[in-house]
């Protein structure tokens, strides 16, 4: 009997000993490093400053990603700005990106969630987005004066963009102007073909409030103009609507 409770303590021990044993589960799981991606209020139709989130393996397995889904009302409201997760194989430990930005087409409350996928299908852990947009605040419409020309004959540049701040070139001629508030000025070239003046085409120029001045190259639309008569009329527009129309004419030279 003695002999007996000895061996059945001896195999009671063992087993609690194995059983104390750690065990290494196959598979993978994995953490993100933030749960929700709540963004500031953005202006309809702005885009704001992306901000992302960190997928991290916590193995023990390697991890291999298939694809993420954003999903909800508000999804279309936010726009990813990178993606190093997607396709990417993770051995443990081993981490990636991803990031949105928050771009609303209308105002009030948007919410989405993102789900990632591994390659088995299983879907790891997801994270919530959220923002709110608000209309564009409304205001007078922009005053555009003083529109004057440095030259008004001028040689066209051979090539470059049709506007730009540089002084150094010989060509073109400095359009100089004054906006009553920060804007985005609309420039309209046309030429003057029997008596009447016919649309060319345009430019833009994002404008602070105050005087503002540009180098006019002579170049539409990737050419440059031909000898002529020729219009320019400028409008400066906000968010609170558009100025009136200004123009001066010019020459282009040979």
């Amino acid at each position: 009997m003695v002999v007996g409770a000895l061996l059945v303590g001896a195999l009671m021990a063992a087993f609690s000993a194995a059983a104390a044993q750690p065990r290494l589960i196959e598979g993978v799981s994995s953490t993100v490093s933030q749960s929700t991606l709540t963004f500031p209020e953005q202006t309809v139709g702005t885009s704001g400053a992306p901000q992302s989130v960190v997928l991290t393996n916590e193995g023990p397995a390697t991890m291999s990603i298939s694809r993420d889904l954003l999903s909800g009302p508000g999804a279309h409201a936010f726009q990813k700005a990178s993606d190093d997760c997607q396709g990417a194989t993770l051995a443990a430990g081993a981490t990636c990106v991803i990031a949105y930005a928050f771009v609303p087409t209308a105002a009030g409350v948007a919410k989405a969630a993102l789900t990632v996928f591994s390659s088995t299908g299983q879907s790891l852990p997801t994270f919530s987005l959220s923002g709110r947009g608000v209309a564009p605040a409304t205001g007078s419409p922009p005053r555009l004066s003083s529109l004057t020309l440095s030259a008004s004959a001028f040689r066209a540049a051979q090539s470059g963009a049709s506007a730009t701040s540089a002084a150094s070139k010989p060509t073109g001629t400095f359009i100089i102007y004054s906006d009553s508030q920060a804007a985005i000025t609309e420039f309209i070239v046309e030429k003057r073909v029997h008596g009447r003046y016919k649309k060319l085409g345009g430019f833009t120029h994002s404008d602070e409030a105050g005087t503002n001045a540009l180098r006019f190259t002579g170049r539409i639309a990737g050419r440059a103009l031909a000898a002529g008569s020729y219009r320019l009329s400028a409008s400066a527009q906000s968010a609170g609507g558009a100025s009136a129309v200004r123009s001066a004419t010019f020459q282009i030279t040979r």
